[in-house]
């Protein structure tokens, strides 16, 4: 079978079919924690490879998203990561929160992309659009 999707990841790939009507996928940095039975799908090869606008920008053009939440401090900490999650996002909505809040909200994710990004705040979780 012939596939059309740039992802190889077998795990990634039946994580994002698996996803419903605002469900939540977490793209995380390497020290993200997560909670049991979650399941994880780590990327991460060496600390800074591949980051959390790599993994994005892939996710990003084979998930239908409806919505973003990002950590609020990513702006005045990284202003380079934050510029480039806009503009994956395509203007598609995005709600700011205290990092610490992205963790608390991650507990309800269906499953969490480890990157291999070290970067404070690098974390996202994305919302899966309905049909």
């Amino acid at each position: 079978m012939l596939k059309k999707t740039r992802i190889l990841n077998p795990a990634l790939l039946q994580a994002i079919a698996g996803l419903g009507q605002n469900d939540y996928l977490v793209i995380a940095n390497a020290s993200f924690p997560v909670d049991p039975g979650i399941p994880v799908i780590d990327l991460s090869l060496i600390e800074g490879v591949p980051t959390l606008e790599q993994v994005l920008d892939v996710i990003a053009s084979e998930l239908e998203l409806d919505s973003a939440i990002t950590p609020s401090e990513l702006p005045a900490k990284d202003p380079a990561c934050d510029a480039a999650i806009t503009a994956a996002l395509e203007g598609k909505k995005r709600k700011e929160v205290m990092y610490e809040q992205v963790k608390v909200l991650a507990k309800h994710a269906r499953a969490v992309v480890r990157t291999g990004d070290c970067r404070p705040c690098a974390s996202i979780i994305l919302l899966a659009a309905g049909l």
